[in-house]
């Protein structure tokens, strides 16, 4: 995607773009500042999203479904899969926000998956990468349970 003035990002406002332009003398043009916004945004969300799944930052950790009524240890070993998950690819992560995951043990699978809301968790978030105006929430459940 080219962004112009007239197929503009709805994150990264055109008029934004051209404030940097004319008084803080930007050399980018309004294409190459919302790649450079994205890339920054995005790896702002997967930071904080690896931080939740890794149980480093503050967030809701929920078991879902019927995998809630499973045995404690069912339970750990699904928790430390979702800690350990690196098999992040194109196709299960098309935005690089580390933000879902499947996986298996012993032949039952598996899925989790990260969503932002607002503080008071009535809305989704206008901004997942602020940690100040996003409340995460990591859920893992049976794949079937999907």
């Amino acid at each position: 995607m080219n962004w112009t003035a007239s197929n503009q990002h709805e994150r990264f406002k055109h008029e934004d773009w051209r404030y940097l332009v004319e008084k803080e003398q930007l050399k980018l043009s309004y294409h190459d500042w919302v790649v450079a916004q994205v890339d920054e945004w995005t790896s702002d969300v997967r930071a904080l999203n690896d931080k939740l799944r890794r149980f480093e930052t503050a967030g809701e950790i929920l078991i879902a479904g019927a995998l809630a009524h499973a045995e404690a240890d069912e339970i750990v070993k699904a928790i430390e899969q979702v800690k350990d998950y690196a098999a992040f690819d194109p196709k299960d992560d098309p935005y690089g926000e580390h933000d879902y995951g499947a996986f298996e043990i012993e032949g039952q699978k598996y899925m989790w998956k990260i969503d932002y809301y607002d503080l008071a968790m009535e809305n989704l978030s206008e901004n997942p990468a602020d940690p100040s105006l996003t409340k995460r929430v990591l859920t893992i459940f049976y794949a079937e349970d999907y």
